[in-house]
């Protein structure tokens, strides 16, 4: 329920009309395709175990441990590898978010995907970069995984953004806004320290 939660939050903020969301496998160094909207078999199938390797969106982001966008699929030199799926997938543009806890290990990737070519505002990313934060802690928290206590603002925000019952509009109040500013200097902190699951700094 909870990733669900994470998934439709993400695609609210972006905008996006198909996501998924991705939880990192240390053990063998994969993304495992854990929740998704829009998508059919096909797709699903294909992206189902994504590894360290892959030029996939959401592979770079993983393997770079930060967000990573492209605007159009059909001319990113790197995706091309993925072109014929993506195109019958519908799918033009996609960005996606690290999910990590509060040491910086990457937890997973969550993923938005648009049937044009999109490139969000930067507002919007830092936005998206920060509620991935908030959303992987909550993540980390409900996988048993972290026994940091975490920031109490980061978990009231977690309560409020991946409430189900929330109203979904694209508005975000003036106190939040101004809340999301006195976090980004921590949260690009906790990026820059961005690691993957089992590696040493």
């Amino acid at each position: 329920m909870l990733l669900l939660q994470v998934l439709a939050g993400a695609r609210a903020l972006t905008g996006a009309d198909f996501g998924n969301v991705q939880i990192a496998d240390p053990a063998i160094g994969s993304l495992i395709l854990v929740t998704q909207a829009g998508f059919g078999p096909e797709f699903l199938e294909y992206f189902a175990v994504v590894d360290g390797d892959s030029q996939s969106v959401c592979g770079r982001a993983a393997k770079r441990c930060a967000q990573t966008v492209v605007v159009d699929v059909r001319s990113d030199p790197g995706f091309a590898p993925h072109r014929e799926i993506a195109a019958a997938a519908g799918v033009r543009a996609v960005q996606s978010t690290p999910l990590t806890d509060y040491a910086g290990r990457l937890i997973g990737v969550v993923s938005t995907h648009f049937r044009d070519p999109h490139r969000s505002s930067d507002r919007d990313l830092r936005l998206m970069e920060l509620y991935a934060d908030f959303a992987g802690e909550a993540v980390t928290r409900q996988l048993g995984a972290s026994s940091d206590p975490g920031d109490p603002a980061a978990r009231g925000v977690i309560t409020v953004l991946l409430d189900p019952s929330r109203p979904r509009d694209a508005s975000v109040s003036v106190p939040f806004e101004l809340w999301v500013m006195g976090q980004l200097t921590a949260s690009l902190a906790r990026r820059g320290a961005c690691r993957e699951p089992g590696r040493a700094r």
